[in-house]
């Protein structure tokens, strides 16, 4: 383990991919966990109401993994991965439920951060 740990620690780019998973799924589960009660008791979404808001992103994210080749192509590695874990932060949007079009919103922000979820990954392991 500690040499796996120096491994890590040595490599710039094995410390800044550990760096910025570690972060984006501290920052994911922290959403989850909120979003959740969000959903639930102030947009008094039904658990089915908001099992299809989680459905639309689980098609979001098998869109990603069909595009994720073509999406990285264009730009590379470096620049598409920058993108793709910057994403998480349309996670802001969700607020904006408030507002009016609470499902609409939702769906659409879980099918967007669901396309870039197996972007960001591929390219994280391609590059491991």
């Amino acid at each position: 383990m500690k040499e796996g740990i120096h491994v890590v620690f040595d490599n710039k780019v094995l410390w800044m991919i550990a760096g910025s998973t570690a972060t984006s799924n501290f920052g994911t589960n922290m959403v989850t966990a909120v979003y959740t009660i969000f959903a639930l008791n102030y947009l008094h979404f039904s658990p089915t109401a908001l099992g299809l808001v989680f459905t639309i992103g689980a098609i979001g994210f098998v869109v990603g993994v069909q595009v994720s080749s073509r999406v990285t192509s264009t730009p590379g590695v470096g620049l598409t991965f920058a993108f793709a874990i910057s994403f998480g932060f349309a996670s802001l949007a969700n607020p904006l439920a408030l507002y009016g079009y609470p499902f609409v919103i939702l769906s659409i922000v879980s099918f967007a951060e669901g396309i870039m979820i197996p972007i960001y990954n591929i390219n994280a392991v391609s590059l491991r």
